[in-house]
């Protein structure tokens, strides 16, 4: 897969979030201008999204104007292993380097 195929950007905000985001198993992405932020996978994309935003962490907090987007999996394999290819090619700033 390409390093990032997933859907369209949307600014990673509560309306954001609630507008463009299912209840749906995936991976999810949060990157600003030229950084990448943060990968990060769930069953459950909007809960999870939702979830950081409102408890970002100090790494994704030091961010302003974050977009995210998505890619959908249906298994928990899938996500974890594009999940970990993504961060390898990625290599988000607030993601823990994989061993």
């Amino acid at each position: 897969m390409p390093p990032w195929a997933g859907t369209q950007v949307w600014p990673f905000t509560k309306d954001g979030i609630l507008a463009n985001t299912p209840n749906a198993s995936g991976v999810y992405a949060l990157w600003t201008g030229e950084t990448w932020v943060y990968v990060g996978e769930s069953n459950d994309i909007l809960r999870r999204l939702l979830e950081l935003f409102g408890n970002p962490g100090p790494c994704i907090a030091k961010y302003v104007a974050l977009v995210f987007g998505y890619e959908l999996f249906s298994t928990e394999a899938q996500r974890v292993a594009r999940q970990d290819q993504l961060i390898r090619e990625l290599l988000p700033a607030c993601n823990q380097p994989l061993g």
